[in-house]
């Protein structure tokens, strides 16, 4: 038992050492307009919406996931979402619930000026806080997850920057219930055991893992105009 204890210890302290080697100490978002205002106070309240609609920790089982989160936070703000009694089925091309390798495919052939793409380390390293508005849904890649090998693992929003810049997202995760006040060490935590590299699969390995981020506000936008045609199925 006393092995037992100790080796998790070991994990635990090995876990926390690499994610404070990786993410800078103090991440600033310096001369970012990206003030708090109008849109950023509807995503948080669009954020605690879901969080109060997605009671209990996280459970795969019973579609408590992350993706399954990030798709009530834009059925909220009025986004078609395909899914149970949250969705809006009557769609013809509605925002996928759950995966996130298929909410990032429904973004890019349906809005594809609304999705952006970057390196992981660029987002860990703090590279893109001037790119990144509060309200975007992000995506992140790892070397191997549910999905497969250097495809999306995990997604949450990003609703706001705190003091000098300082990033906190909303998002549910393994272990945890669903939050509208999570830090960037805490959305990277899994990093620490996963590593931030790509996984060797021959001639396909990338080169370096990708980030991902979606406007979701103006994918809204897009959709409340009409410039995309999203019709009820007759």
């Amino acid at each position: 038992m006393e092995k037992k204890m100790r080796k998790i210890f070991l994990i635990f302290l090995t876990t926390v050492i690499f994610i404070s080697i990786l993410i800078p100490q103090h991440v600033e978002a310096n001369n970012n307009p990206l003030v708090i205002n109008y849109e950023v106070n509807l995503a948080i309240q669009y954020a605690e919406m879901a969080k109060s609609q997605m009671i209990g920790i996280y459970s795969w089982e019973e579609h408590r996931d992350c993706s399954s989160f990030v798709a009530l936070y834009a059925k909220n703000m009025g986004i078609p979402v395909n899914w149970l009694e949250y969705g809006n089925g009557d769609y013809e091309k509605p925002f996928p619930w759950s995966n996130t390798v298929k909410q990032v495919q429904w973004a890019r052939e349906n809005y594809p000026e609304h999705i952006y793409d970057s390196t992981l380390d660029d987002f860990l390293s703090g590279n893109l806080w001037n790119d990144i508005k509060p309200r975007d849904i992000v995506y992140l890649t790892a070397p191997i997850g549910h999905n497969g090998y250097n495809t999306y693992y995990h997604t949450a929003v990003l609703v706001e920057y705190r003091g000098k810049g300082y990033p906190v997202f909303a998002e549910i995760a393994s272990g945890i219930e669903a939050s509208t006040d999570r830090t960037l060490e805490q959305l990277v935590s899994f990093y620490g055991y996963l590593g931030t590299k790509p996984h060797y699969t021959g001639n396909s390995t990338p080169e370096k893992l990708v980030f991902t981020w979606a406007d979701i506000f103006s994918i809204l936008g897009e959709i409340k105009n009409g410039s995309i045609e999203i019709q009820k199925k007759k």
